[in-house]
């Protein structure tokens, strides 16, 4: 004799309906949630290298003592990445204001260092190496652009 299939009862399918449509809404989310999340840890070691690279080059621009160095303070990662960790609202107020701040100062930097190289005669490019000494103790450890900025990045950086 033949066993009777057992008869459901009317919410069974419901459940089961219900328990794979979340369970495949978070295998869908959760991969994207993962996704972005190692891209955003990429960005924020992407700016970190580069604030400490311009730091580098600003220290370098006080202690070598080069009125119009060659060089210019990069700001690749920062064009490439916050605008992008602004628009999703990864970044805080804070952090937005104290990245800005230090790139405004790297903008500034560079326009400097070109008027510099730029100068026409010694009293002029000299006159641009003091206000470039200025600008670029800002962005050195100590400095108040860079001390905010790198504390920005620290709190993502893990």
């Amino acid at each position: 004799m033949a066993a009777e299939p057992a008869q459901l009862a009317w919410w069974q399918p419901l459940v089961s309906a219900v328990v794979g449509v979340l369970l495949g809404f978070c295998l869908a989310e959760g991969r994207s949630f993962f996704a972005r999340r190692r891209k955003y840890s990429s960005y924020w070691g992407a700016l970190d290298a580069e604030i400490e690279f311009a730091r580098g080059a600003a220290q370098g621009l006080l202690d070598e003592n080069v009125a119009a160095p060659l060089g210019t303070l990069p700001d690749t990662c920062y064009q490439s990445c916050f605008p992008e960790l602004l628009s999703e609202g990864v970044l805080s107020a804070e952090e937005a204001t104290a990245l800005m701040t230090f790139y405004e100062g790297v903008s500034t930097l560079n326009r400097g260092l070109e008027r510099a190289l730029n100068a026409i005669n010694d009293p002029e490019r000299h006159a641009e190496y003091g206000r470039n000494r200025v600008k670029a103790k800002r962005l050195i450890k100590g400095g108040a652009a860079y001390e905010a900025a790198k504390a920005a990045i620290q709190r993502h950086i893990k």
